[in-house]
Parts: C-alpha cells; structure tokens; sequence
C-alpha cells in the first residue's frame, strides 16, 4: 500500500479538499513487518490512498504522472494537492501475494508484465519493485502494478538514494535492468522453479508466504 511520510496525515486538510478519509497502521503486505500508515480517501464514489510526498519526490512524482498514459497496467495518481499530496486509484482485484486460489497461468503473469516493462522502457522509466506484493490481479481487468517509490528514470541523480535497495535485491548497478529482472522471478515464482524467501534477498523482512510459492528447500 502506499506509505505516508513527511507529512502527518490531517483530515481536516484533506476533507477541505472535498476528501473523506480513513486512515490505518497495518503491515505493508500480508507477512511484512513493516508497519505504514494506510490512508483511505474517497471523493466522488471514487477510492483511492493518499500518498505524501518529499519536495524533491515530488517533482518526480509530477513528472510521472504528466505521463502515465503511457504506462501499460499501472495504478493512476487521480489527483495532486498542492503538489505535495497524491491521490492514487485503488488497484482493482487482490495483492498477487495475497492470492490463495484460481492463480493465472505463468505465461500470463510473463506477457502482462514485459508489456508493462516495456511502456516504461520507451520513456526511459524504471519502476524498481516489482514484487508480489505490488501486483495486483482480477481476473476479469488483468494485472495493476502498484508502489513507485523505488522508480528512477534514466540517468536521474535519484537513482542513487535507492542503491541499498537495489544491492539487497542481488542488482548491480547501474540498476537500468532490474525490472526485466524482477518480472522474471515472479514468474519462476509461479513457476516453482525457485522460492519466495530467495527470490529477492531478504527473507528475514517476510514471515508469511502464499500457498501457490514454493518455500526456500
């Protein structure tokens, strides 16, 4: 889910804005011991999360959305207050983590994401976490990526902040490449060709794992 930071939620500046809101503390995702605040904010029947952005984050987080038409199976910021604070739609269907029955077939999982890998690559965007937990699936809509807060494009100075990172997923730099990389170990994932606790370097952050992902043997 999206994590706020830098700024303390307050409903009232949100509601002024014409935001109903509801706020949380949970896990980031289901076995993660990782505790964000989970904000709710609904406005015209539409839901979304509210994510709170650095100066500097969020310039890059403007930017990404003056071209986020382009990105194929991504979660659409909505709305942006005061360039600061943005709205993101909620992903349709369920956490690929999260999933304990009717999973697709790898092949589907693979064709999904290397068209999403691909829109970012025409405009020189990485997403930089693509993880289960940040893929969503309905099987009527397909695939939603969700979370942009490890994306960098080409030849950003911002890439540099997310190095750690990017080294505890066994990257190297210059980390241009991680996306086709991690897409691809969803799929032996699904595939059961490797297991969840060393597809991406940190098992000791994951206490829980779903029934379709083969544990480390």
């Amino acid at each position: 889910m999206i994590i706020m930071r830098d700024l303390l939620y307050d409903e009232c500046y949100l509601a002024s804005h014409g935001y109903r809101c509801e706020a949380e503390i949970k896990a980031s995702y289901r076995g993660s011991t990782h505790l964000s605040k989970v904000v709710t904010a609904k406005k015209d029947g539409q839901v979304g999360f509210v994510f709170v952005a650095s100066h500097e984050d969020a310039q890059h987080f403007l930017r990404l959305r003056s071209i986020q038409d382009a990105f194929l199976g991504a979660a659409k910021i909505v709305d942006v207050i005061e360039n600061r604070v943005f709205i993101v739609e909620r992903a349709p269907g369920t956490l690929l983590w999260h999933i304990e029955d009717g999973l697709p077939e790898p092949e589907s999982f693979r064709s999904a994401l290397d068209a999403f890998v691909g829109s970012l690559e025409q405009v020189g965007l990485v997403h930089g976490d693509l993880r289960p937990w940040n893929v969503f699936y309905d099987p009527r809509k397909g695939f939603t990526v969700i979370d942009w807060g490890f994306s960098f494009f080409t030849g950003d100075s911002r890439v540099m902040k997310m190095s750690g990172h990017f080294e505890a997923s066994r990257h190297k730099q210059p980390f241009l490449h991680v996306d086709k990389l991690d897409a691809d170990r969803i799929v032996q994932l699904v595939e059961g060709r490797i297991g969840w606790e060393d597809a991406w370097g940190h098992p000791n952050e994951i206490t829980w794992g779903p029934p379709w992902a083969k544990r480390k043997s």
